[in-house]
C-alpha cells in the first residue's frame, strides 16, 4: 500500500505499531532523543483516534542521561517510556501513555502507537540520527521483546519518488479544469475551517454513504490520525473557481532548534507550516508539498510592540500562492510562497500549528465548534481568495482579493 496517504509531511518520518491491550501488561519503549525539530509518541484506538500523546520536551531522560530539548548539558540521550493498557489514573505516572479507555470512557481493545519525527536536522535521515526505538511487552512474569517494523518513509527512496514529483508537478487538462464541483462542499468565497472531531474523514464518508446511514454515524471526539500537539485550519479548493488561490496570515514566532534555541523557548509555536494535498474524494489526501516556517518567505508588518532578536511576535506575514506550475504567476512573487495544486479538481490546503505556547491563545486549538475562528485567531487566521494568473501578475495578492470582492 502506498505510504502517500492522509497527507503525510514530506520531511517527517512516521512509524506505526499495531497493539492489542493486554490485562496487567504494558509496552516498554527504549530510545534516544531524535535530532529533529520535534518528535512524539501518540497512542490511538482502533479507529486511529488519538487518545494520549507525549512529545520530546515532556519525556524525562533515563538516569544519567540528558534531554537535549530542555538542557544543554552533555551526556547520553536515552529515555524509557511506557504504554499502559489500563485507564489513566488521577495522578498519571511520568513517561506513560494510557491506552485502556477510548475518549468516551469505554474499554479499548487495541489500536496503533504512532511515532513521528518532524523535520530531522539531517533531512536525508527520517529517523533523526538515532536508531529506531526498541519495544518490549512487560508482563507480571517479565518482558517479551517485540519488533517495531517501519513503513516506507515518505517520500520513499525507491520507485515512488519520481511518481510523487510527477504528481506534484502536474496540472489538469484544460477541458476538465472548469467543470464545477459535483456538490456544494467547496465554498465560495473560500474560507478556512478549523478541524473538529473526525471532520477529515466525514467529508469523504458523506459522499460514499447513503445520507440516512451517514447521519447515524456517531460523532466522536478527537481527530482521526490526529497528533495531540497539533491543531489545523483547512481549506478545500476547486479549480473551477480560479487558476490561482492565494492566502495570507500573520506568522507566529517559532523555535529555532538548529540555531540553538530550546524547545521550551518562549515562542508562540514550536513550528508551523502550510501543505497541499488531494482531497478525500481524489487521491486519499495524496500529499503534494509543504512550506515550513524556517524556509517560508515573510514580509514585515506593523509590530504590536518593540521587536527583539528573540521576539515573542515575529511582526511578519506569510503569503502563499497555490497553482499548477503552468499557472504559477511570474510577477509579484517576491516574498511569496508557492505550493503545487497537483492534477486534482479539488485540492486541500492544511495550515498547521504545532505545540502552541500556553501564553499564545490565537491558535485553532482554542476555537470552539460553532465559533468564528477569525474572532479567536485574529490576523493569525488565514484569509483566502481565488483569481486568475493574470490578475495576480497585475497586482499580487491584493489584486486577487480586490477582484474577489467585486464578483
Amino acid at each position: 500500500m502506498t505510504p502517500n496517504v492522509m497527507a503525510p509531511h514530506p520531511d517527517t518520518g512516521y512509524w506505526f505499531l499495531r497493539y492489542q491491550s493486554v490485562p496487567e501488561g504494558r509496552l516498554v519503549i527504549r530510545g534516544e532523543y531524535a535530532q529533529a525539530r520535534y518528535f512524539s509518541f501518540v497512542v490511538h484506538d482502533e479507529s486511529v483516534t488519538a487518545l494520549h500523546g507525549l512529545n520530546d520536551s515532556r519525556i524525562l531522560p533515563d538516569e544519567g542521561s540528558v534531554n537535549p530539548f530542555t538542557s544543554r548539558r552533555q551526556g547520553d540521550h536515552d529515555y524509557t517510556l511506557y504504554v499502559d493498557f489500563g485507564p489513566e489514573p488521577d495522578e498519571p505516572e511520568p513517561n506513560t501513555l494510557y491506552a485502556g479507555e477510548t475518549l468516551e470512557g469505554h474499554p479499548n481493545p487495541g489500536g496503533y502507537l504512532v511515532y513521528r519525527v518532524f523535520l530531522p536536522h539531517d533531512r536525508s535521515d527520517p529517523q533523526g540520527g538515532v536508531p529506531q526505538p526498541e519495544v518490549a511487552l512487560e508482563l507480571p512474569g517479565g518482558e517479551v521483546e517485540l519488533s517495531f517494523d517501519s513503513c516506507p518513509p515518505f517520500p520513499p527512496t525507491g520507485a515512488q519518488q519520481p511518481v510523487n514529483e510527477l504528481v506534484a508537478g502536474s496540472g489538469r487538462p484544460t477541458a476538465l479544469a472548469g467543470v464545477p464541483p459535483p456538490t456544494n462542499r467547496v465554498t465560495y468565497p473560500p474560507r478556512f475551517e478549523v478541524i473538529h472531531n473526525g471532520q477529515v474523514l466525514e467529508a469523504a464518508l458523506s459522499q460514499v454513504l447513503p445520507e440516512e446511514l451517514f447521519e447515524r454515524l456517531p460523532q466522536r471526539e478527537g481527530t482521526t490520525y490526529g497528533n495531540t500537539d497539533v491543531s489545523y485550519v483547512v481549506l478545500l479548493t476547486h479549480r473551477s473557481h480560479g487558476e490561482v488561490i492565494t492566502f495570507r496570515a500573520r506568522s507566529p514566532s517559532f523555535t529555532d532548534l538548529a540555531g540553538g534555541e530550546h524547545a521550551t523557548a518562549r515562542k508562540q509555536v514550536r513550528l508551523w507550516n502550510a501543505c497541499t494535498s488531494g482531497s478525500p474524494q481524489e487521491g486519499g489526501f495524496y500529499s503534494l508539498d509543504c512550506v515550513d516556517d524556517e524556509e517560508a518567505a515573510l514580509t514585515p508588518i506593523a509590530p504590536r510592540r518593540a521587536v527583539t532578536p528573540d521576539a515573542w511576535d515575529t511582526a511578519a506575514e506569510a503569503t502563499f500562492v497555490v497553482s499548477d506550475p503552468e499557472h504559477k504567476p511570474a510577477a509579484h512573487m517576491d516574498d511569496v510562497n508557492w505550493l503545487p495544486r497537483g492534477p486534482f479538481a479539488e485540492t486541500m490546503v492544511f495550515y498547521r500549528f504545532m505545540l502552541p505556547h500556553p501564553d499564545f491563545d490565537r491558535h485553532p486549538g482554542n476555537v470552539d465548534e460553532g465559533t468564528d475562528p477569525a474572532e479567536v485567531m485574529g490576523d493569525y487566521f488565514p484569509e483566502a481568495a481565488y483569481c486568475s494568473t493574470e490578475t495576480f501578475e497585475s497586482g499580487g495578492a491584493d489584486a486577487c482579493f480586490a477582484e474577489q470582492e467585486q464578483r
